[in-house]
């Protein structure tokens, strides 16, 4: 039984920023060079990158939260269908 494996011609990767490209996401790539542009490396770049991508989902949460709510009826629609669903037990 034969390996499986991907080969590339002799000079398909001629720098390593090639290859990044070619390996990674798009995600992956803009974090990568707004730490390299913005910042001048280490934990400092490290901590302003996480904080960003904090920021994003926390941005991308809200607003899915928001959508959900508007195409499910609301937020009184929602409470009392979990209300009637016996899902809502605040004081038992």
């Amino acid at each position: 039984m034969e390996k499986f494996s991907v080969e590339f011609p002799k000079d398909f990767f001629t720098t390593a920023y090639i290859m990044y490209t070619y390996q990674y996401s798009n995600i992956c790539k803009i974090k990568t060079k707004m730490a390299c542009i913005f910042f001048q490396g280490g934990l400092k770049a490290v901590v302003w990158i996480d904080f960003l991508q904090t920021v994003v989902i926390m941005i991308s949460s809200i607003a899915i939260i928001i959508v959900g709510l508007m195409k499910a009826g609301g937020v009184g629609s929602v409470w009392e269908q979990n209300l009637d669903g016996g899902r809502i037990l605040l004081f038992e």
